[in-house]
């Protein structure tokens, strides 16, 4: 009798050697056997880290996701998925990447109730997102000038349109030559590529640039670009000045210029070179007027054209007498 009890002993033990403790619920499973497998980490764009692995073993509850960006602590269960799901996309804040460029730990374990599988890691150091294209200032331009009327004085800048996805603000920046002052205005609409203002030297060179900045914060200087100074009108030529009943007779070519504001005769002392008198004509096509003649007098005259922004040239000066 003992012996079939001490037979019947042996064979139940030898039964539990070769047992596989595969249950995941079961305390004394082997975790091997449900540890996920070919753990793989990808960056499938500049803010998306994909974690893909192979699943193995029976059912269990799912599997739990760990965390850790360089020397931090660990976050645990960033994730917690089904056990039918086999990848997780981690989606990366930018501007923690380009601000921290540090490895990204993460850890990955099946769970079955309070049991957990064997751990397994990866890391990988996501890719600094470069700056953004620069965005050139195209244009500064001002109305009215030599070609072009307009009835308000008018600056406006124009700049090429960012087409990044990233897009967060352009910074309109302006100086004058030779000053070390600058402003800034801000724009956030991506859609915004233009700035008007009434407040402006066309004597002078305004220089404005575009500095772009994206999601993450950082900026990218775009080329800058200034307005064209005024040109002094073209002065016009003193044709003749003839005497008739009293009066002389001055007559000139007119200039063309959509600038302009007026002309002004200047009548000039013979002797000492002094302005006697002057008269202001404000219509450009005029290309005469008459002076009043004193008898045995000699007579100067000189025609002085001026735009909008005080720029004046001067004819020739013509005797009269």
């Amino acid at each position: 009798m003992k012996k079939i009890i001490l037979l019947c002993f042996l064979v139940i033990t030898c039964e539990d050697v070769k047992r596989v403790w595969d249950n995941p619920y079961d305390p004394r499973s082997d975790r091997s056997l449900w540890t996920p497998d070919s753990l793989k980490a990808e960056q499938i764009s500049l803010d998306e880290i994909e974690l893909s692995w192979q699943r193995k073993g029976r059912d269990f509850d799912g599997f739990k996701i760990g965390k850790k960006m360089g020397e931090g602590d660990w976050q645990d269960s960033v994730a917690i998925l089904w056990d039918s799901i086999y990848s997780w996309i981690d989606t990366l804040d930018l501007k923690e990447v380009v601000k921290n460029h540090v490895e990204y730990s993460y850890r990955l374990y099946a769970y079955a109730d309070t049991n957990i599988s064997n751990i397994v890691g990866i890391s990988i150091k996501p890719i600094v997102p470069g700056p953004l294209g620069p965005v050139d200032v195209i244009s500064v331009d001002y109305v009215p000038n030599e070609t072009i009327y307009a009835q308000e004085k008018n600056l406006t800048v124009q700049w090429e349109k960012s087409l990044e996805g990233s897009f967060k603000k352009y910074h309109l920046h302006h100086t004058i030559e030779n000053s070390s002052d600058t402003s800034v205005i801000t724009f956030d609409d991506v859609n915004t590529t233009s700035w008007d203002t009434n407040k402006f030297n066309p004597k002078k060179q305004n220089w404005y640039w575009v500095e772009l900045e994206d999601s993450t914060g950082q900026i990218t200087k775009g080329n800058a670009k200034a307005n064209s100074i005024n040109e002094v009108p073209p002065a016009v030529q003193l044709d003749s000045i003839t005497y008739n009943a009293g009066f002389f007779e001055l007559k000139w070519s007119p200039v063309n210029i959509e600038d302009f504001q007026q002309y002004i005769i200047q009548h000039i002392n013979i002797s000492t070179g002094d302005t006697i008198d002057s008269s202001p004509i404000f219509e450009k096509v005029t290309g005469s007027d008459q002076a009043i003649a004193n008898q045995d007098e000699e007579h100067k005259y000189q025609i002085i054209t001026i735009d909008v922004w005080g720029d004046s040239s001067f004819s020739n000066i013509r005797n009269a007498s």
